[in-house]
């Protein structure tokens, strides 16, 4: 059990080294970083506890661990600011579809003036109409 645990934990620092090369942001390779730093902790508080290492002074065990907490606050901070990015560029695209469908709405609303009921029977729709169609596929 405890084998597995080692391995697995080395295993996600090594994904973790790996996300920390091909990251496309900064913020993101130091959340990967961040996450590969915690799992070679919980590898050495682990293979501590077996007794299998101690660390060479009880000062660099806690520092390691003051160092991990810190990456995390800094890492979680970061985090936010890229979800908050994120939702702002989606808001952004909605208002910059919704401008984009706003002057078709204008052709189709003058074509179903001119024709009138014909157009209503062919099956036009006004913008709201095709802008809410398109949001929902």
């Amino acid at each position: 059990m405890v084998f597995m645990t080692i391995l697995a934990n080395l295993l996600a620092t090594g994904c973790a080294l790996l996300l920390v090369h091909r990251g496309p942001s900064r913020r993101l390779k130091l959340l990967a970083f961040t996450v590969g730093l915690m799992s070679l902790s919980q590898t050495a508080a682990l293979l501590h506890s077996v007794g299998i290492w101690s660390p060479p002074a009880a000062h660099v065990a806690q520092l390691h661990e003051l160092l991990v907490a810190a990456l995390a606050l800094q890492a979680i901070y970061l985090l936010g600011q890229e979800v908050y990015e994120q939702n702002y560029k989606d808001r952004k695209l909605r208002l910059l579809e919704f401008d984009f469908m706003r002057p078709l709405g204008g052709m189709i609303a003058k074509k179903t003036a001119r024709t009138g009921k014909a157009a209503r029977e062919a099956g036009v729709l006004s913008a709201p109409a095709v802008w809410s169609q398109e949001a929902c596929k």
